[in-house]
């Protein structure tokens, strides 16, 4: 597609100073950013492009959710972290060529599955019977390599919250080890689906926190201090008045910009808001939110990368089944 057609095809602004091969870095780096760095900015209503990534079976035949991507340049395939179950819940891996079409779960995770995290099964941890909420970046700096893919993870607890934050580390992004000392983040109340983003020498981490979203940082995903809240629920009878949730990021030319989870008290849709800098009391929502949703289902937790010469939204959809799929911006 010509450069001009895709502009207007995808109501995309053009961006200056960008590199040609800056879209295809997706890590988790401010020079390498986990979701996506393109020539592009995306605006407009994103559109469910109607095929199943991940579908409910096999482990996970009542729950998936809360999908994660990288592109891993390795294997120059797409690395979707989620979270399924049953009665347990656990983390899991599934990868493509494309996220238009199925993907195909990896067969060497634990007991030769899919899964990578697994609940601890001990008596009173904070993940006693799961984990969930896998935000995950691999961090090419980090100078140990059996810690260079870094997860930050939700327990689930004998009474079934999800209310204090984990950290993992892995030399291949399949083979996962538990800090010792989890949780890393343990709240008075419950904080809740984690986002990860490493810029310069700090790690920074945005979660549900008493319906808001707040942001953590630390040097080294273990001990973190928390600045304060930086997106509050919308205005009454707002798409997001009741809750602002399972916030992810993606960084393009000084700019950040958060998808996130609202809800009004009857389903959740997916909106965006940006900032220039992390800490800001406030970030702005963009004036076109939600920019996707499934009324009257649910399409709650979502996050944005670029493949090839769009956009996509890879989401937990309840339309018709519960299911991970993706959208794009017609």
């Amino acid at each position: 597609m010509a450069f001009a057609e895709d502009i207007h095809k995808h109501k995309h602004i053009k961006l200056k100073n960008v590199g040609p091969d800056d879209h295809h870095r997706k890590w988790g780096l401010f020079d390498e950013p986990s979701w996506i760095r393109t020539l592009y900015l995306p605006l407009g209503k994103f559109s469910k492009v109607g095929v199943s990534l991940i579908s409910l079976g096999g482990w996970h035949v009542s729950w998936v959710s809360h999908p994660r991507v990288i592109f891993n340049e390795a294997d120059g395939k797409y690395w979707v972290y989620f979270a399924g179950g049953n009665t347990n819940r656990s983390i899991g891996l599934a990868t493509g060529t494309s996220l238009k079409s199925a993907l195909t779960e990896i067969t060497d995770g634990i007991g030769g599955t899919s899964r990578v995290l697994d609940s601890s099964g001990t008596a009173g941890a904070f993940d006693e019977t799961g984990v969930s909420y896998p935000a995950v970046i691999y961090d090419p700096l980090e100078s140990d390599s059996n810690k260079r893919w870094k997860m930050l993870f939700n327990g689930r607890n004998a009474a079934g919250e999800y209310a204090d934050i984990g950290y993992a580390y892995s030399p291949d992004g399949k083979s996962w080890t538990k800090y010792a000392g989890n949780p890393v983040i343990d709240l008075a109340d419950s904080c809740e689906a984690p986002t990860l983003v490493r810029a310069g020498n700090k790690f920074y981490c945005i979660y549900r926190r008493a319906g808001a979203m707040y942001i953590s940082y630390s040097d080294d995903c273990i001990t973190w201090t928390e600045w304060g809240s930086i997106l509050n629920v919308g205005s009454a009878g707002a798409w997001d008045d009741n809750t602002v949730a399972y916030p992810t990021l993606y960084f393009d030319q000084g700019t950040w910009y958060m998808c996130y989870g609202g809800h009004d008290g009857s389903i959740y849709q997916i909106g965006l808001a940006s900032s220039q800098k992390f800490f800001e009391s406030a970030w702005f929502k963009l004036p076109f939110n939600p920019v996707l949703s499934e009324s009257p289902d649910n399409a709650t937790s979502g996050c944005l990368i670029r493949m090839e010469d769009e956009f996509l939204m890879v989401y937990e959809s309840n339309d018709p089944n519960r299911a991970i799929r993706s959208a794009t911006i017609p």
